[in-house]
């Protein structure tokens, strides 16, 4: 696990201005567990999940893991 966060948008096909592929999710980050961790689709200067908290992100649904 990288980071703690919420399911914004589990069907989003845009984030940012770019078209993501089916499968990805949009994510907000809400706590940082591993910052170095590279970011599966980098957006606008961000790279790593450590420059992406408090940030809406696309993540993809298959590396989301749900606390019951």
């Amino acid at each position: 696990m990288i980071a703690h966060g919420r399911v914004v948008n589990p069907v989003a096909s845009v984030v940012h201005t770019l078209l993501m592929g089916e499968g990805a999710c949009t994510v907000i980050v809400d706590h940082v567990i591993d910052g170095s961790a590279s970011l599966v689709f980098s957006v606008d200067d961000r790279t790593i999940i450590g420059e992406a908290l408090r940030y809406i992100i696309s993540w993809p649904a298959w590396l989301i893991s749900h606390d019951d």
